[in-house]
């Protein structure tokens, strides 16, 4: 622990009335330099910057250290992949592919599809994660907005290594669907 005097031997304080003379303040300050204990979560761990006590008390880390901490911070938040893309499914075969994603590479995924015929269009979006052994992903549906009828029903499974979208079209017809995807990759955990 570092300690820290201030002294002031006398201060003047100039008012409409005559300058006042305060007496000698002097008072101890027990500085002691913060310290962070570095967690896991789910993009890695956060790295915290020391900076001291007070300014310029040469408590915190360095620049060359402090910014070596920023960069690391800034590429955990890169574990994120966003990509759209689209496919094309004709008829009324059940459980067409819309979408593949490496199972491991894959924690949890938020996607937004979209999916249309000539006639009719519906969206929705569906958050998934993946199960503890990689072989199985849990999923929800939620914000289905239908212009029209209804196109196709949704599910999810994962088969030879991939998590994977899957349609069961309603109408027999030519469906196009667009799926903006974000997934999350946490690593091993």
């Amino acid at each position: 622990m570092t300690q820290k005097v201030i002294k002031a031997s006398k201060i003047l304080v100039e008012t409409s009335e005559p300058i006042i003379d305060i007496p000698v303040v002097e008072a101890t300050l027990d500085a002691t330099p913060l310290s962070f204990v570095s967690s896991e979560g789910p993009y890695g761990s956060q790295e915290y910057i020391n900076v001291g006590v007070t300014p310029n008390d040469g408590l915190g880390d360095p620049l060359r250290t402090a910014f070596g901490k920023i960069n690391n911070n800034f590429s955990n938040l890169f574990f994120t992949t966003v990509t759209s893309t689209s496919a094309n499914t004709t008829g009324l075969t059940a459980n067409q592919v819309i979408y593949e994603y490496p199972s491991n590479a894959f924690t949890q995924g938020v996607f937004q599809i979209r999916s249309n015929n000539s006639a009719n269009s519906q969206s929705i979006t569906i958050s998934a994660q993946i199960g503890n052994s990689n072989t199985s992903v849990k999923f929800t549906g939620y914000g289905l907005t239908l212009a029209g009828n209804a196109v196709t029903n949704y599910n999810m499974d994962v088969n030879s290594g991939n998590v994977r979208i899957l349609v069961s079209p309603i109408a027999n017809a030519n469906i196009t669907h667009f799926i903006a995807s974000q997934v999350t990759y946490a690593g091993n955990i």
